[in-house]
C-alpha cells in the first residue's frame, strides 16, 4: 500500500540546491502549475525526492489565498506522489522539485490535482532517462 503521508524529510529546504533548481534545473508546464527539477547528487535525505512549492506574492498578494492554493497543492502531490515513487525507486539519485503555481485566479483542487497526476507522470518518464544518462 503506497504511503500517502508528506514527511519532513521530502521538504525541500536546501538554498543551495534551491539556487541549483533555478540556475541548472529542468522546467516543464501543465496549466496551472509549472514544476522545476534537478537531479540531487549529494542526497540529504532518504527520500527519493524532495519538494518545495511557491505561489506567487505578485499574482495573490493576500496570505489566506496563497496559503489556500499552497495547502491544494501539497495535498495533490501528497496523494499522487506514489505514482512518481514507483518509478524512481530503482534511481541511484535523489531529485529536487519546486512546483510553482501560475494561474491568476485560484482554480478548484480538482484541477489542480489533474495537472498534479499528469506533471507527475511526465516527470517519472524523464527521470528515468535522465537517470540512464547519469549512471553510464
Amino acid at each position: 500500500m503506497p504511503d500517502f503521508t508528506f514527511k519532513k524529510e521530502e521538504r525541500l529546504k536546501s538554498r543551495k540546491i534551491l539556487s541549483l533548481l533555478f540556475s541548472k534545473g529542468s522546467s516543464f508546464s501543465a496549466f496551472p502549475l509549472r514544476v522545476v527539477w534537478t537531479p540531487i547528487l549529494r542526497p540529504q535525505s532518504d527520500a527519493p525526492a524532495q519538494m518545495a512549492l511557491s505561489v506567487p506574492k505578485k499574482k495573490f498578494n493576500k496570505a489566506a489565498h496563497r496559503n489556500l492554493l499552497r495547502r491544494r497543492i501539497r495535498e495533490a502531490y501528497r496523494l499522487n506522489k506514489h505514482f512518481l515513487y514507483e518509478d524512481i525507486a530503482d534511481c541511484r539519485h535523489q531529485y529536487g522539485f519546486m512546483f510553482i503555481y501560475v494561474a491568476k485566479e485560484t482554480l478548484p483542487y480538482e484541477k489542480i490535482e489533474r495537472a498534479m497526476t499528469s506533471i507527475l507522470k511526465r516527470l517519472s518518464k524523464e527521470l528515468n532517462k535522465v537517470d540512464a544518462t547519469i549512471s553510464d
